[in-house]
């Protein structure tokens, strides 16, 4: 695992070291540059093996991952030398323009400054005279050297002040630490860290029984009840890549569908390819494949809450709230805590979880967001990592293409004003040139006055002036290297708004193999960004600003689609089969219940808090911003994007990104109205717990799901099931296809520990994939009867011989009479208790002898 270990670490500081460099301060933090690098590692390592591969002939193995990690380790030392050594030796030779334009500027600053010193002194010298001349009073004289003396006081603070600052900021940008200023981010994130503090142990926790946990009672490998469907489909892909069907490929487009023969692979497998790259020294056993996918899963998802809290930290202006809102985004869920209520002495948390399957006859339309999406669903979680990062720069892009016409309106404002001022001073100069004889004694006698009141607030302010330099030279580390706070803005300049539109484009088009759903609500989201945004406003009207917003969505477009149309092609079958795929389809059609009850139900409180939420965000952030989330929500309902209409919950799990800081900022203002209302302290807790009351409600059938999951373990293979996993690898070649006689066996050893193509898989896995499997099963299913007619006999014959099926998996479950495969030429080469194989022994082509007989085929050799 130690060619592994140095793939994961060069892969991901390769890309950290780019971004710190282009990205960093303006507005990411170092934070959000290593969880960022975490997914664009992977997928570029990913990729780069893909590509590599066919053209070198060397497939996943250590020798390519050896490859792969000295790429990327060499790539990190050509970055580090050109961003962190070449500009130290700049910088220290004086070869570098900026330096010398920095030293000229030093020299001039420090003239202007000797000449103003030069005219104050001038200036001082002449009052001196004047004051001589007209004989003034000794009071006067003294005040005078008081000012001097409190000038003199005030130039050497402010110098020691400056040789302060120079020296932490040397130390910071000569020799820069990152490890430091990591630590320095992570102190001043505390909401972040407690919130990991408590979050991952219970995370660590779910993903130990989700991830092939070993049972000595039973012998068993046990997963949870949404990883039990969903697990075995991700290890048949892992182990195609590793040790199947698809080892040795020859382009993208040609890798081959594990679950039946004749289509290619038309599901977003990169994560999987990875895993696949990290078991390559390793057998595709039950403790290798565990260790893979508690790793990947524990750094996504870090990546994944890191990126998602400093979204929300800029959207809510809250660390706070941004950690309530990242609560009830993971624990969110509908009203399956009152369905519990209403039969709490008849509950039965064994087989029902009170989001998605509540009763016998009940069941709602939600999946628990960490047990149904994040865990089992590997590729959702990668593609929200990218979706999260996405969603954060074009929200801190529109900011800045809104900036732009307040700054203009802003400076129209303050130029009337200044007019207004500078006509009042005139006037009061006027007023004030002649003061008569009796003024000047009431000023000598208020500044004898204030004299006094100085010397006693003396020691105060000089306590004050300290404290604020103090302040003063923290503020200005800060600015320089964003340790404390988070850059809320970007700058407005178009050479930098293009670099970041750039880097989105980039990411949206590594997202169709990565996650075709978070590809296609990027896709809708990125339109009505652009349409809403669009500069129609007089103060925003021009032609060069018109220009700007093409070329900035120019550049992301082209960058976005040059990468992500051809991955589309892969997905060519899915094309195909258009009655499959975007059906204008509400979601509720197969529930008997009304709308209302089904959203209601279906996504509990927060949806109607949200709704409410809405009226109490600023028209601006609501048009340019939340807009298009509520458009991507309608989407979700009314559009069925697969034949299976649950995973349109993938699209709608963006959409509640969204919503769930909006319901929280209502709850908050809610709290705060509550607080400083002018009632009774009854009446101001009565609030607060009708406060309580909402949030937790939101909190509460999820809460009661995750309980109930650990009583839901279920058995996914045994030592039975690896054993002839094993068999299967050392007797079959990577080519060869089975045929499975059970078609509900989604835990096949063929499939899960060899890799090798079935000639029909899982029923439920081929028609959510689009594949027509109707002629294949109705073979399947005259396979299973004890007669079968010489016709049908015949057609299954040549379709085997078509799709060169040489093996058959016999389960006794749902096996296939003996008789029916010896009369084909298969013979049993191996018996367990639970499965059976045969191998054929004789080609059917050119050797099959009817005899005449209607009633009967026999098979000569």
């Amino acid at each position: 695992m130690i060619l592994q270990f140095i793939l994961t670490t060069t892969s991901t500081f390769c890309p950290f070291l780019i971004l710190i460099n282009f990205f960093y301060q303006k507005p990411l933090a170092l934070l959000e540059c290593l969880a960022i690098s975490i997914p664009i590692g992977i997928a570029i390592s990913s990729w780069l093996a893909l590509l590599i591969a066919p053209i070198i002939s060397i497939y996943i193995s250590d020798e390519l991952t050896l490859i792969l990690s000295l790429v990327f380790f060499l790539l990190t030392v050509i970055e580090y030398y050109y961003f962190f050594i070449l500009k130290k030796i700049k910088k220290k030779d004086g070869k570098g323009k900026e330096n010398e334009k920095d030293k000229e500027k030093d020299k001039e600053k420090e003239n202007e400054k000797e000449n103003e010193n030069e005219k104050e002194t001038a200036k001082v010298n002449e009052n001196q005279n004047e004051k001589d001349k007209t004989n003034e009073s000794k009071t006067e004289k003294e005040t005078e050297n008081k000012k001097k003396k409190e000038k003199k006081n005030k130039v050497k603070q402010n110098r020691k002040e400056k040789e302060k600052e120079n020296k932490v900021r040397k130390k910071i940008s000569h020799q820069p630490n990152l490890f430091k200023l990591l630590m320095l981010e992570l102190q001043n994130q505390r909401p972040l860290l407690i919130f990991f503090m408590v979050f991952f142990p219970f995370y660590l926790v779910l993903i130990h029984y989700h991830y092939l946990p070993f049972n000595k009672d039973q012998q068993e490998y046990l997963t949870m009840k949404n990883c039990f469907g969903d697990l075995p489909f991700h290890l048949n892909i892992i182990s195609s890549f590793k040790e199947g069907c698809n080892k040795h490929w020859t382009s993208l487009t040609e890798l081959k569908s594990i679950i039946s023969t004749g289509s290619t692979i038309s599901y977003p497998f990169l994560i999987d390819f990875h895993s696949s790259l990290l078991l390559s020294s390793n057998e595709a056993t039950a403790e290798s494949f565990r260790v893979v996918l508690i790793l990947e899963s524990l750094l996504l998802t870090a990546s994944f809450y890191i990126l998602f809290y400093f979204f929300l930290s800029r959207f809510l202006k809250s660390k706070v709230l941004s950690v309530f809102s990242l609560v009830l985004m993971s624990l969110m869920g509908g009203m399956g805590w009152y369905h519990f209520l209403k039969s709490y002495p008849e509950n039965d948390f064994i087989h029902y979880d009170y989001i998605y399957h509540i009763d016998k006859h009940l069941d709602y339309y939600w999946f628990q967001f960490l047990d149904g999406t994040l865990i089992p669903q590997r590729s959702a979680l990668f593609g929200y990592c990218f979706v999260v990062f996405i969603l954060n720069s074009f929200y801190l892009l529109i900011k800045s293409f809104g900036r732009d016409h307040a700054a203009h309106t802003k400076k129209k404002k303050n130029d009337e004003t200044n007019i207004d001022k500078t006509n009042n001073n005139k006037n009061k100069n006027n007023n004030n040139k002649t003061p008569n004889s009796s003024t000047k004694t009431d000023l000598n006698t208020s500044e004898n006055a204030n004299q006094k009141t100085n010397t006693t607030n003396k020691k105060g302010d000089e306590n004050k002036i300290i404290f604020q330099s103090k302040l003063n030279a923290k503020k200005k580390i800060i600015k320089k290297f964003n340790c404390i706070n988070v850059v809320n803005q970007i700058p407005s300049n178009l050479k930098f708004q293009s670099k970041k539109m750039l880097l989105n484009g980039i990411l949206t088009g590594l997202l169709p193999v990565a996650h075709s759903h978070s590809f296609l609500s990027i896709a809708i989201l990125t339109i009505s960004f652009a349409v809403f945004n669009f500069p129609l406003r007089k103060g925003k009207r021009t032609k060069k600003k018109i220009l700007n917003y093409i070329i900035l969505w120019a550049i992301y477009g082209i960058s976005a689609n040059v990468l992500a149309i051809p991955q589309l092609f892969l997905f060519k079958e899915r094309s195909s089969n258009r009655s499959f795929f975007f059906k204008i389809q509400p979601i509720w059609e197969k529930i008997d219940h009304s709308v209302p009850w089904f959203l209601v139900n279906g996504f509990g409180t927060t949806l109607i808090l949200g709704s409410i939420g809405i009226f109490f965000i600023k028209l601006k952030k609501l048009i340019h911003f939340v807009t298009p989330f509520l458009l991507l929500f309608i989407f979700g309902i009314l559009v069925k994007v697969q034949p299976w209409e649950y995973d349109n919950i993938k699209i709608l799990n963006i959409a509640f990104f969204v919503i769930t800081p909006i319901v929280i900022n209502l709850l908050y203002k809610m709290l705060t109205f509550v607080n400083k209302s002018n009632h009774n302290i009854v009446i101001k807790k009565i609030g607060r717990m009708f406060i309580l009351f909402l949030f937790v409600s939101c909190i509460a059938s999820s809460c009661l799901s995750l309980y109930g999951i650990f009583f839901m373990t279920n058995g996914l293979f045994s030592q039975e099931y690896i054993q002839t996993g094993e068999f299967i690898k050392q007797s079959s070649n990577e080519d060869q296809i089975f045929l499975s006689s059970n078609y509900y066996l989604h835990n096949n050893p063929a499939t899960m520990f060899a890799g090798r193509q079935l000639w029909l898989g899982h029923v439920s896995w081929v028609n959510s994939h689009g594949i027509d499997l109707s002629t294949k099963y109705e073979y399947l299913l005259m396979l299973m009867r004890e007669y079968i007619l010489p016709y049908h006999f015949k057609k299954i014959l040549n379709n085997f011989d078509e799709n060169n099926v040489t093996f058959v998996l016999n389960s006794f479950d749902k096996s296939i009479p003996t008789k029916h495969l010896t009369r084909m030429g298969f013979a049993s080469i191996y018996q367990s208790d639970n499965f059976q194989i045969f191998e054929r022994v004789i080609s059917i082509e050119n050797k099959r002898r009817y005899n005449g007989n209607k009633n009967d085929l026999t098979v000569g050799w």
